[in-house]
């Protein structure tokens, strides 16, 4: 019984030992998580390059609709609807 516990008592202070080497200190990947939980997020709900991705489409809607508007405006955006005249004058 005593070679029992005498056995336990060197296992128990071998995993102690081990513990306080290797610690809890603050270099490992719960320091990390703990610098940036999110590092993939830039905003609440989307990550950078979703972000990017709306801008770009944004952009791309505003240039597509000014370029219609620009149409409308220098009245290029259909045929006129006068009266054709005749090539030929008699």
């Amino acid at each position: 019984m005593r070679r029992t516990t005498q056995r336990f008592a060197v296992l128990a202070a071998a995993t102690l030992g081990a513990a306080l080497l290797v610690g809890c200190h603050g270099s490992g990947r719960a320091a990390e998580f703990r610098k940036n939980p999110t590092p993939v997020a830039d905003s609440l709900s989307r990550s950078n390059d979703e972000i990017h991705n709306r801008i770009t489409r944004t952009t791309d809607t505003n240039l597509r609709a000014f370029n219609e508007d620009l149409g409308r405006l220098l009245l290029l955006d259909r045929p006129s609807s006068l009266r054709k005249q005749s090539v030929y004058t008699y």
